[in-house]
């Protein structure tokens, strides 16, 4: 309960850079724990903000990218 409700109204400014930097970060070896760690981050918070209906589009949008990773080619064996 602290976390959303102190994390809540920051989450706008916060967690759309992070989807930017999923999104900018190559899928190579070099990249592959800071992804990790990412997606982690991205999780934990998403998780912490109870109220998912005000933040839909947001988790529609990882959810979307997650299952575009799942096509066969997208990734590589060793990618997180």
């Amino acid at each position: 309960m602290l976390m959303q409700e102190r994390f809540g109204k920051f989450y706008h400014n916060f967690v759309p850079d992070l989807i930017l930097i999923l999104d900018n970060t190559p899928n190579n070896c070099e990249n592959l724990q800071a992804k990790a760690n990412l997606i982690t981050c991205l999780g934990f918070l998403l998780s912490a903000v109870k109220n998912l209906n005000a933040f839909k589009d947001d988790v529609l949008e990882i959810s979307h990218k997650f299952m575009t990773w799942l096509e066969p080619g997208y990734l590589n064996n060793d990618d997180p």
